[in-house]
């Protein structure tokens, strides 16, 4: 017989949490194969009642976050804040396993720090540049050709490094089946270090946002998704958390498949996955019907978070029986019901369907408006629950990132799946640093926010590029080439060669 269990409230935690006891989460995930007892979850009771007060844990909870960067920015040094995030470490790690990669193939292929901070600097370029191909900016078509780029390195350089480029060790790859099995393998030193840059770098507002997002890609690969809904319909997806106030990506997890403990929901794992590091300190997390249900939410008033989000009415605990149906409703009316410092409302918008919303920061009686327009088109006010308006005002946190990312990215098409993946991560290091720069800017004077989107994108590139150049004065020096006999000169090429090798 389950026995109901009583909801204890423990206002004795500690809201002080130090960075260097945090320890970020590094996700292997455990072979589809591999099949777990099922658990038998507890059974929670819920007592719900007519509307109810604003829940008494958030009511006393005093949220102290500050918000903005957490380390001083220099708003004229966009290749400064990038490097917050795409540090030296990432770029040794790039020429580590690039010149591995190529040495595993039996090709000779080295390359430097400054170099392959060069190739991104053109790719960012690539990204608000657009051509048909890559081998068109190095086109000798006067209505192509690029010689900012090509002035850089030669195409023949720029595809050697673009053929090479890894992150990780190809031997060192778990095998499928492999308890340490990782999809992601790939790509795994990548996002390990931006998620602990993110977190690390960027204090948000209270209000965060957590939602999908798609990285587009058609090609093969396990992970690849359809969702014929979104304005993305095939790709990679990622389970984002982000800054309501900025669109700043705090953290996020790009999705594999069905894995794991089959009792907890695919949705209440990424909610918890994302929120971890915020716990205890008051955060408000807004999600949608996916991720949401009421032993979650509840089980966040424990951790101080709190939570909004949509809800469906087939939930397991849903109190279908208490609210009013449906068609009692007409628009801009509402049912609110409470239990255990949560509370549930149903607002019937437009046509015949009602929204239902979960909180556990709402109550009752807290009542808003939204503008919505009549039959004639004149906006109008009608009331709708205090649930309605925060969430429809705070949920666009990972729409205004992926706003942002859509701008100038440097998506071109590749057939492997990491690379785009790759190319994904590095926009998002840009968007974070166009947020730090605007947000630091706006502190100190809104005057000093010059930059656009594009200006900075521009700059960084320039920064990033800096004086490189690849290409060298060809021919020979009279003291070496008195030193060239005719035996050194191949017959079927031009260039002479030593030690029988060409140059």
């Amino acid at each position: 017989m389950s026995m109901p269990i009583e909801i204890i409230e423990n206002s004795d935690v500690s809201t002080e949490i130090s960075i260097d006891n945090i320890v970020f989460p590094n996700i292997l995930p455990i072979s589809n194969r591999l099949k777990k007892k099922r658990v038998p979850q507890p059974t929670l009771t819920f007592k719900w009642k007519k509307k109810g007060n604003r829940p008494k844990t958030f009511r006393r909870f005093k949220f102290t976050q500050p918000f903005g960067p957490k380390v001083p920015v220099d708003i004229n040094s966009p290749i400064d804040i990038f490097k917050l995030f795409f540090d030296d470490d990432i770029l040794h790690t790039f020429k580590t396993q690039s010149e591995l990669y190529a040495a595993q193939c039996n090709q000779q292929f080295f390359t430097s720090v400054e170099e392959l901070q060069a190739f991104f600097g053109c790719l960012v370029i690539m990204g608000f540049h657009k051509l048909p191909t890559i081998r068109s900016y190095w086109s000798t078509d006067a209505n192509f050709q690029v010689p900012r780029i090509s002035s850089i390195m030669s195409l023949k350089r720029f595809l050697s490094i673009l053929r090479f480029l890894h992150l990780n060790d190809n031997l060192g790859m778990p095998k499928r089946g492999h308890v340490n099995y990782d999809k992601l393998y790939k790509v795994r030193p990548l996002i390990n270090k931006l998620n602990e840059k993110f977190f690390s770098n960027f204090n948000p507002s209270r209000n965060i946002a957590i939602d999908e997002s798609m990285v587009a890609f058609k090609g093969r690969t396990t992970i690849k998704q359809y969702m014929p809904l979104k304005p993305i319909k095939r790709g990679i997806k990622v389970w984002a958390a982000a800054c309501s106030k900025t669109g700043y990506l705090l953290q996020f997890e790009i999705y594999q498949g069905k894995q794991g403990d089959p009792e907890i929901g695919l949705g209440e794992k990424v909610v918890t996955h994302l929120t971890n590091l915020y716990d205890n300190k008051g955060y408000c997390f807004y999600f949608d019907g996916f991720f949401s249900n009421i032993p979650m939410v509840k089980s966040m008033v424990e951790k101080n978070n709190f939570a909004c989000g949509t809800i469906k009415s087939n939930k397991k605990y849903f109190p279908s029986g208490v609210l009013k149906d449906d068609k009692e409703l007409k628009q801009g009316q509402f049912d609110v019901v409470t239990s255990n410092e949560i509370t549930i409302s149903k607002w019937k918008d437009r046509g015949k369907k009602c929204v239902n919303v979960i909180s556990n920061m709402h109550g009752g009686s807290c009542i808003g408006s939204v503008y919505r327009r009549d039959n004639l088109g004149v906006k109008q006010f009608v009331k709708a629950p205090a649930a309605i308006v925060d969430y429809n005002k705070y949920m666009g946190g990972v729409d205004h990132f992926d706003q942002f990312h859509s701008y100038y990215n440097v998506a071109w098409k590749s057939r492997r799946w990491w690379l785009k993946i790759f190319y994904y991560l590095l926009d998002a290091c840009i968007v974070n640093s166009f947020v730090l720069y605007q947000t630091t800017s706006n502190l100190h004077d809104p005057k000093l926010s010059k930059f656009t989107h594009l200006n900075f994108k521009s700059t960084l590139a320039n920064q990033l590029i800096s004086d490189y150049s690849s290409k060298k004065k060809t021919g020979y020096s009279k003291v070496n080439a008195k030193k060239i006999d005719k035996k050194n000169w191949k017959s079927d090429c031009w260039q002479p060669i030593l030690s029988s090798k060409c140059w």
